[in-house]
């Protein structure tokens, strides 16, 4: 065996199935908006009550046009995730477009420090524009050592997500550990997706279907 071969790395093998993870990404990236056709049945209701028709109304329609703040955990427990991550800003960035995407790196916790840059330019994190779709690539502390110093807790990742709610952003978190495992304190606060093969678009959809 040469040196060659001992120093090559393996092929990355994507956490998302490949052939699905296009289709994977756009249901979970796009948030729902009132603009699409009129909403015949509403019509017809409206008419048939005798009620005054203030605005017309529009069935629900998918978009990606509000764009996706990506915060992508670089701390501890993150690490064996590093090309799965570029991979995934990689595919993120071609599917939402490179205006729309809005990249920040952290290490454990956000509000530590943030930014698309290097650390040394990391400043304070803060929710993006109301409408934003918030995706978060961490296991938000649950895989980091129980006695390391840099361990985010519950309280403060509840702190984090409360502040993305408030802004009027939805969020969604990629972990890569069963969802079952993420806090029951983050429930109504975020949507959750195990982030390996075994999510698929029905995956997403249903869990969809649960935020509405």
């Amino acid at each position: 065996m040469t040196d060659e071969h001992i120093e090559a790395r393996p092929r990355l093998e994507p956490l998302f199935a490949p052939r699905s993870s296009r289709a994977l990404l756009t249901s979970a990236l796009t948030t729902t908006v009132p603009d699409g056709e009129p909403d015949i049945d509403v019509l017809v209701e409206t008419f048939a009550r005798g009620l005054p028709l203030t605005r017309l109304p529009r069935t629900p329609r998918p978009t990606l046009r509000f764009g996706v703040q990506l915060l992508v955990d670089l701390g501890e427990s993150m690490q064996p995730y590093l090309r799965d991550q570029r991979e995934l800003v990689r595919q993120i960035t071609g599917l939402v477009g490179a205006e729309l995407t809005h990249l920040c790196y952290f290490a454990d916790l956000p509000t530590r420090g943030a930014g698309p840059g290097g650390r040394h330019t990391w400043r304070p994190y803060r929710p993006p524009g109301a409408g934003t779709r918030v995706l978060i690539v961490s296991d938000l502390g649950v895989g980091s050592p129980l006695l390391s110093p840099r361990r985010a807790s519950v309280t403060e990742w509840h702190h984090v997500l409360d502040d993305i709610a408030r802004a009027g952003c939805s969020t969604l978190a990629l972990v890569p550990c069963p969802v079952a495992w993420v806090p029951a304190a983050f429930a109504g606060l975020l949507s959750a997706l195990t982030w390996d093969r075994t999510t698929t678009v029905g995956t997403v959809a249903a869990l969809g279907e649960r935020r509405r």
